[in-house]
């Protein structure tokens, strides 16, 4: 590689943010009360110093400014077929909901 190659990739890759990335699950069974937080257990991947969680917590803290992609999968039931149930599953920011984070 040449002297220039490699002045070009240190310039360019010095712009390149560092991977923050967490991904966390729980594949217990859990009864989740109304607006308590879905807690996780394991950690399946974590990188960077930028996101913030702690096991069995509901809450992942993101500790510097930037733009997220935040993607969460859910399978649910209802304990009873008999009682009408209501189930939202959605993102807070400062304890306030996120727009375009309930499903």
């Amino acid at each position: 590689m040449s002297t220039l190659d490699q002045a070009f990739r240190q310039e360019f890759f010095s712009f390149v943010p560092p991977l923050n990335l967490l991904c966390v699950t729980n594949p217990s069974q859990q009864c989740v009360s109304n607006a308590s937080p879905v807690r996780f257990n394991t950690v399946q991947t974590s990188s960077g110093s930028a996101i913030s969680f702690r096991i069995n917590n509901g809450e992942i803290q993101l500790l510097m400014p930037g733009i997220y992609m935040v993607s969460y999968h859910l399978c649910a039931s209802l304990h009873s077929a008999a009682t009408p149930s209501e189930l939202a599953i959605f993102l807070t920011a400062n304890g306030i909901l996120v727009p375009g984070s309930m499903a």
